[in-house]
């Protein structure tokens, strides 16, 4: 298969309780395939990481659940993170917006900030991905976030305009596609390349913190599974995503 042979079906809802839960509900009901996505104006629990919520105003922000069925090795799952990311990346670049980056393993900022955060949950069959669920929100018109535990803009922020969220949405797919053709087709050295050209403190001093406590250590790359290397001095180490936190610039 190659992107132009790949198509996507857009279901879309008022509100929901999470897209994510409602493609797995469609799932088991064996009423969703590839390319199936589930685009809301609302959620009433939006899933985050770490089992956190994805809060957002209703109506104001782009908020998907894309159902893919990629048949790939368990070993390459994280690549679904990173073209997920990648594609946010590369349509806020297109729109104008500057200083995007990539937040390992999948969140995306602009100038630290974050506007967008991806959820991705993976079901597996023996040694291969029976099915993913890419979860996507985008912050587009949303100027207010008091309720945010954490730095964030939006696409109005940035470029001080409103912007349909439907035409964000259809500039998101066409900047989708091609990595997808890139997973599909085994480009795993272009795909990690260009993930690391784009990631947030690479090969940057940064400070870091784990169950030992805080610490200072520059990011130097992505394990295959998708841990965090991170050289500390002359000392190596890898990290999932719930044993690290991002502290502060050095």
């Amino acid at each position: 298969m190659s992107f132009s042979d790949f198509n996507f079906t857009v279901y879309h809802f008022n509100y929901t309780e999470s897209t994510n839960i409602h493609a797995l509900e469609a799932i088991h009901a064996k009423k969703a395939k590839n390319g199936d996505i589930f685009w809301t104006d609302y959620q009433t629990k939006g899933k985050g990481q770490r089992g956190g919520f994805w809060k957002a105003n209703k109506g104001e922000n782009l908020l998907f659940s894309l159902v893919l069925e990629p048949n790939l090795s368990v070993e390459k799952q994280f690549y679904l993170s990173m073209i997920a990311a990648l594609s946010v990346h590369d349509l806020l670049l297109h729109i104008g917006i500057e200083k995007v980056k990539v937040k390992w393993p999948n969140d995306v900022l602009v100038d630290g900030k974050k506007i967008a955060g991806i959820l991705i949950e993976n079901s597996l069959q023996g040694s291969k991905i029976n099915y993913s669920i890419i979860g996507i929100g985008l912050n587009v018109n949303q100027v207010d976030f008091k309720e945010v535990d954490r730095k964030a803009t939006s696409i109005a922020l940035e470029l001080h305009s409103e912007h349909r969220v439907k035409t964000i949405f259809g500039l998101w797919q066409d900047a989708f596609r091609p990595y997808y053709d890139w997973y599909l087709n085994n480009a795993w050295e272009k795909i990690k390349d260009y993930y690391l050209k784009s990631l947030f403190a690479y090969q940057t001093p940064y400070r870091f913190k784990d169950d030992s406590g805080e610490f200072i250590a520059s990011i130097i790359g992505i394990e295959e599974s998708g841990k965090l290397l991170l050289r500390k001095n002359s000392e190596i180490r890898s990290y999932n995503l719930k044993e690290v936190k991002f502290i502060a610039e050095v």
